[in-house]
């Protein structure tokens, strides 16, 4: 740990503090935040002085920093991922990229993943790649022959209890002082529990007899690796191959991991998913796509209720699609990726606060909810101009329909005084048609009176009435023969 130190005060002029610790934290402040703790396990952390005053940034340094330890043949595996607490505390301490392999055969899962870990050690882009399943410390596992310590008449509680007291030790009293309680254990010497021979030299002893018989008589001991934790999730047996990332986007790498898991063989009983910050940010996109999807309904309601149409919305809709290729410009500029917290601006394109109703606030829609908005203040004042027009001519109109009022009324006028004209000179006429047929009727009788023969003509010669000696003295048949005809040209 000392060497470690010693790196970093070399190697990390930027750091403002720094510290180490190795053991088992008692407050339990490390496995909360998904770490493990134990004798063999350095932890190394720090802080950085601020961005604007550094080159290097905290990728650059645990890069470094993981590269120069590795070198340490001691050292058998290292882990500079960076991590914010926080999210250490809400993911478990997973690292970015995490392969999850289920399986019920530990043997049969163990070599799948030291031979995965192998494979995507080569992927561009993952550092630090470890197994969570590390091999266990050496235990010593006593084999108890049960008939033989049955015939000894012995049982296992018995046994167990011996062996522990004796080199684990017993708490036989509590030693008081002060006010303080202190507990009085009680085993062998240190001298009699420094070797396998001890623990099979113990003495144990048998109930029924009353003899003490040593634990060689009907157990043997052998030296065993047991896994330091067994890790489940949802109930199944997992073990975890993680890495951490460096100079690459996270989906480029799990892209290329699933890539490699195509083209091996799984073998049966296998099951794997991916876990980390692959899993968090395909969870986080499908609910930040649905938060797009009910973002884009829910603004298109309120700008259909305050424009109170139905399409001028879609057009503030139809502008959103070329904002993305401005954010796909922006991310290539910039060498970014579409990351979370892109996805985030992204969604944020298809709001906006318009006019009085408070909607979501947006970028993009701003421009095309202006143009409506102009738009409807063009139409609004055209509409003002052609209404004003209208009214002008309304009036026009309106005096020339008085001026032709007054026009009709003095033609009626005239009219009605020439029609009773006209009504009097036709009444004066048939006044004297009246009196010149009363005038000739009585000429008619006189001259019927003179003569036989008598033909009545007009004022003008042409013959209206005959009598029948007049037509017979001139040789005609019927008065039509000579009705209308002048007299003196008979």
């Amino acid at each position: 740990m000392k060497r470690i130190e010693i790196i970093v005060e070399k190697k990390v002029p930027e750091r403002e503090l720094m510290f180490a610790r190795c053991g088992v934290s008692e407050s339990g402040t490390g496995a909360m935040m998904g770490r493990r703790n134990d004798t063999n396990i350095i932890t190394v952390g720090g802080r950085l002085v601020p961005k604007k005053d550094r080159d290097r940034s905290d990728a650059d340094v645990g890069r470094m920093l993981s590269t120069e330890i590795a070198a340490f043949p001691e050292v058998s595996s290292v882990d500079f991922t960076p991590q914010d607490p926080i999210e250490s505390i809400t993911s478990g301490g997973a690292d970015p990229v995490s392969i999850e392999i289920y399986g019920n055969d530990l043997d049969v899962s163990l070599r799948f993943a030291r031979s995965l870990k192998n494979l995507v050690s080569s992927v561009e882009g993952m550092t630090d790649v470890s197994i969570s399943m590390q091999p266990g410390k050496p235990e010593l596992w006593i084999n108890v022959d049960r008939e033989k310590a049955a015939g000894f008449g012995l049982n296992m509680h018995q046994i167990s209890n011996t062996i522990r007291n004796n080199f684990f030790g017993k708490t036989a009293t509590l030693y008081r002082d002060e006010g303080e309680e202190y507990d009085m254990t009680v085993r062998l010497k240190e001298m009699q529990r420094n070797d396998i021979e001890d623990i099979l030299n113990t003495p144990v002893t048998s109930p029924v007899t009353g003899e003490k018989i040593q634990l060689r008589n009907f157990a043997e001991i052998n030296v065993q690796r047991g896994p330091l934790i067994y890790e489940r999730k949802n109930q199944e047996r997992v073990i975890y191959v993680g890495a951490g990332i460096y100079e690459r986007a996270l989906g480029d790498v799990v892209n290329d991991i699933k890539k490699i898991l195509a083209d091996i063989k799984i073998p049966k009983g296998i099951d794997i998913r991916f876990g980390g910050s692959a899993e968090d940010q395909a969870t986080s996109f499908k609910y930040l796509f649905v938060a797009l999807i009910l973002g884009i309904i829910f603004v298109y309601m309120v700008m259909a209720a305050q424009f109170e149409s139905l399409i001028d919305p879609f057009i503030i809709m139809f502008s959103v699609p070329f904002a993305i290729t401005g954010v796909i410009w922006a991310l290539l500029i910039t060498g970014k990726t579409l990351s979370l917290v892109s996805y985030v601006g992204l969604a944020w394109l298809h709001g906006d606060r318009s006019l009085e109703l408070v909607t979501t606030a947006t970028i993009t829609v701003s421009g095309a909810l202006l143009g409506i908005i102009l738009l409807q203040r063009l139409s609004a004042r055209s509409l003002w101009q052609a209404y004003a027009q209208i009214r002008q001519h309304a009036g026009e109109l309106d005096e020339y329909r008085d001026h032709l009022e007054e026009l009709a009324d003095d033609q009626t006028a005239a009219l009605r005084a020439t029609h009773q004209d006209l009504q009097k000179e036709i009444a004066a006429r048939l006044a004297t048609e009246e009196a010149f047929r009363e005038s000739n009727e009585r000429l008619r009788a006189v001259f019927e009176a003179i003569t036989d023969g008598i033909v009545v003509t007009d004022l003008e010669g042409y013959i209206i009435d005959v009598n029948d000696t007049w037509l017979k003295m001139r040789g005609y048949d019927h008065r039509d023969e000579v009705m209308g005809r002048r007299a003196y040209d008979m």
